[in-house]
């Protein structure tokens, strides 16, 4: 009796192990938006970087109008639902330029959708969700 639960509880330990280790947001994910095409690459030292007709912006450093920023992301999720932030931060001063964060979604181990709030007018009191679905690519 005592193996038989042991084996049940190794079973259910290891499917667990399992399934957490296939949701994982590190890697580059292709949008599967045909007209607007982008890579979104997330990596393990926490900077993200964007690949819009082989136009790099983000990463640990880059440089945009003459200033040098680096964007980076926070990730927080249980089981397949949670958020992406992405904080753009200039490299000289230290100082934090912009802090966005958005629900993160893995409708698969392959297949996650970001979503951001974004204002529907100048106001700025009225908001809509602005998705994109992603697939992994490595």
């Amino acid at each position: 009796m005592q193996l038989r639960l042991f084996f049940a509880l190794f079973c259910i330990s290891a499917f667990s192990l399992i399934n957490a280790q296939e949701i994982n947001h590190v890697g580059t994910w292709e949008s599967k938006d045909i007209e607007s095409p982008m890579q979104m690459v997330l990596d393990d030292d926490g900077f993200i970087s964007f690949i819009v007709n082989k136009k790099y912006l983000g990463g640990k450093y880059y440089v945009s109008e003459g200033k040098h920023f680096s964007m980076m992301y926070r990730a927080h999720y249980t089981d397949t639902i949670g958020s992406l932030s992405i904080i753009i931060k200039d490299t000289k001063t230290k100082k934090i330029i912009k802090r966005d964060t958005g629900t993160l979604t893995f409708l698969d181990s392959n297949n996650i959708e970001l979503c951001f709030k974004k204002p529907i007018d100048a106001s700025r009191t009225e908001f809509i969700d602005e998705c994109i679905s992603f697939l992994k690519v490595k």
